[in-house]
């Protein structure tokens, strides 16, 4: 094993000179005699058998040789002092890592904002982020692996506190036969077309939530999928109205007039997965989203939609935050 013959302490000391304009300069910066500082310097130049530094009147300035030592150096005193904050916050019991797992139904913007204001809390924090579908966070809770879990999912063995209700529409392409009946859907009239369905893997069992029996059924792997095969025609879904709310102002889609059922809500919770070893960092994280969700559900009613919405208008989206 090689042991480094300089130190970062000199390479601190020949940074301080370099960014204060002489040796004088830097001992001030540094609290230390003159003699220390040319001390520090020339056995660095020593030990590496190069000159770094020159004179140019009263000003030391770095020699071509001592611009490409220092900025490496300086990417390894950067290092040095993230490891010593990293050992500091250790000592204080704030996490090193935080893995959130979040359902793709929650609100993309959401999450932006939330996690944009929590690094501004801490930017050290290494975050594990795995977006999943509802039909997957009840394996990502058994596996404990996450710290957090925003999902519609609650585990009966934790405390969970709901964030917001992300409301459903069931939407078809304009030109869908289903727009063309004398009146609201039935179910047996739903169940003559196309479902588009969504799961993680593109399986789910008839029993799932949202399964309308419909003998033809098309399990897309993610949303995003699933709001293209709807925008191709090729069958009718209930999506999140926050994804869909371009395409129906637009006219590409439709809500089904439904005899009961053309809005659902799916309900968001937030958990902490490992409720007995959450840090300060999750804590903060948990109280950023919660708010974040207030601030987006409170113009929208009870299920995410206006108080009282203007039918003619179509169902209202979410609103960004500001």
């Amino acid at each position: 094993m090689n042991i480094p013959r300089t130190t970062l302490e000199q390479w601190r000391v020949l940074q301080a000179i370099v960014e204060a304009g002489g040796f004088v300069q830097a001992a001030k910066i540094l609290n230390r005699s003159q003699s220390a500082v040319s001390y520090s310097v020339n056995s660095l130049q020593e030990q590496l058998g190069l000159s770094l530094l020159e004179m140019q009147g009263r000003k030391a300035v770095l020699t071509a040789q001592g611009r490409t030592l220092l900025r490496r150096a300086q990417e390894v005193l950067a290092a040095a002092e993230e490891l010593e904050l990293f050992s500091e916050r250790l000592k204080q019991g704030l996490e090193s890592e935080l893995w959130i797992e979040v359902d793709s139904f929650f609100p993309t913007e959401l999450m932006t904002a939330a996690l944009r204001e929590f690094r501004s809390f801490d930017s050290h924090i290494r975050l594990q982020i795995r977006e999943s579908l509802m039909c997957r966070q009840v394996e990502a809770e058994r596996g404990r692996n996450a710290d957090i879990v925003i999902g519609p999912r609650v585990p009966a063995s934790d405390l969970s506190d709901a964030l917001l209700s992300v409301p459903l529409c069931a939407v078809a392409v304009a030109d869908h036969p289903l727009h063309a009946l004398d009146g609201p859907c039935s179910l047996a009239q739903l169940a003559s077309h196309m479902q588009i369905a969504v799961c993680e893997g593109g399986t789910l069992n008839p029993a799932d939530r949202g399964w309308m029996n419909s003998r033809s059924r098309w399990v897309a792997s993610s949303l995003r999928q699933a709001i293209e095969l709807v925008r191709d025609g090729l069958g009718y879904a209930w999506l999140p109205m926050h994804m869909v709310t371009d395409e129906i102002e637009c006219g590409q889609l439709k809500p089904l007039r439904l005899h009961a059922g053309e809005i659902r809500a799916a309900q968001i919770y937030v958990t902490h997965a490992k409720p007995g070893a959450s840090g300060p960092a999750s804590e903060r994280f948990v109280e950023i989203i919660k708010r974040l969700s207030a601030a987006w559900a409170a113009p929208h009613g009870r299920d995410g939609r206006d108080e009282a919405p203007d039918r003619d208008a179509g169902p209202a989206g979410a609103r960004p935050i500001a």
